[in-house]
């Protein structure tokens, strides 16, 4: 009896580091599709200049609607939930979100951006419509689809809740390949993947991501720089620590109302 209970215990064990390696497998997959796609299309990009952010927007969407039907093949998802989620929930994602932006600041000064990843992010983020659409439409559609749509969803069908958001979470980090990514998309993961859980909806999820990536936009036009330095925006150590205080207030209010009246909507693909 014991060596049969620790056969089904190994099993279990094994089973999650099987799909965590699957997603370990298709993020070097969106690597090499990348890098592939990217030195097809290189004597264009050189080419034409003045539509270079026309052309890595296009990139992108192939490279990432191809991502996503690769994922629905490894975890054979058939269909993307879209359960009906109360409207009331969508105005009370709005504070959540902007409050869990300013919390994930706190990364930055844990482990300083670097002048590399600045360079980096600044070649992504020109500013300009095609950039606009990248960031701020194209990423939280094809990203949530692929990480909670058929990843989480996948997930949610083999382990516990806990268990399947923090793995979907985790590889939503290492998926951004910088340190400093991972610690926000980490949290992002586990915030999105929770209203996932509870809503099994992409709707509401999408507009997270598209809230979150669009404040980010939004503020680095603003200023002019891609690495924000909010402290020194609002005023000091002082200001800075109560926009902490109040967005940890914020965030932690608006998840007990969602954890209290958001009815839990069993609907499983």
């Amino acid at each position: 009896m014991g060596m049969e209970q620790k056969d089904i215990s190994k099993a279990n064990y094994q089973k999650p580091l099987k799909d965590f390696g699957c997603g370990l497998l298709l993020i070097v997959i969106v690597f090499c599709l990348s890098v592939f796609v990217t030195a097809i299309f290189e004597p264009l990009i050189q080419l034409v200049t003045d539509s270079k952010s026309w052309v890595m927007f296009t990139l992108y969407v192939i490279i990432f609607t191809l991502t996503y039907f690769i994922a629905k093949a490894i975890w054979k998802n058939e269909k993307i939930e879209l359960s009906r989620v109360p409207l009331w929930v969508y105005p009370l994602l709005i504070p959540a979100t902007f409050s869990l932006l300013f919390l994930q600041d706190i990364f930055t000064h844990i482990i300083p951006v670097s002048d590399d990843f600045i360079k980096g992010l600044s070649e992504i983020m020109r500013f300009d419509l095609p950039s606009f659409l990248s960031i701020v439409i194209a990423a939280p559609i094809l990203e949530e689809l692929i990480f909670r749509g058929v990843i989480l969803n996948a997930f949610l069908k083999k382990y516990t809740p806990q268990k399947a958001i923090l793995l979907s979470a985790l590889l939503f980090g290492i998926f951004h390949l910088n340190i400093w990514q991972f610690m926000s998309s980490f949290t992002d993961g586990l915030f999105i993947g929770w209203i996932f859980y509870k809503t099994r909806s992409v709707i509401p999820v999408i507009f997270i991501h598209i809230l979150h990536n669009g404040l980010t936009f939004a503020m680095s036009w603003i200023y002019n720089d891609v690495n924000v330095d909010i402290p020194n925006k609002v005023g000091g150590a002082i200001n800075y620590t109560v926009l902490l205080v109040v967005s940890a207030i914020v965030f932690f209010s608006c998840y007990k109302i969602l954890l209290k009246y958001l009815p839990q909507n069993k609907s499983i693909n």
